[in-house]
């Protein structure tokens, strides 16, 4: 059954590129934007809980405008 994963922001997008074995999904969420207009994407973790509510944790840029989350691995260790 799919699952609405959400987003940091109302009205803004997210995108999932990769889960693990454990269900642990990865992927990117504009968080915000810039004095510009600029959007400020945040690479994100969601965790799906047994009875399919969805955690979503953003896991920063380090200062800069754009990260994004490819791929988990198995530990949980996070790559983008």
């Amino acid at each position: 059954m799919p699952l609405g994963l959400g987003s940091l922001l109302p009205d803004s997008f997210s995108q999932a590129y990769a889960i693990n074995a454990s269900g642990v999904i990865v992927g990117s969420a504009v968080a915000g934007q810039t004095s510009t207009g600029t959007n400020i994407t945040q690479a994100v973790r969601w965790t799906v809980a047994g009875n399919d509510s969805v955690s979503l944790l953003a896991l920063g840029s380090l200062g800069r405008t754009f990260s994004e989350a490819k791929d988990i691995n198995v530990a949980g260790q996070v790559i983008g």
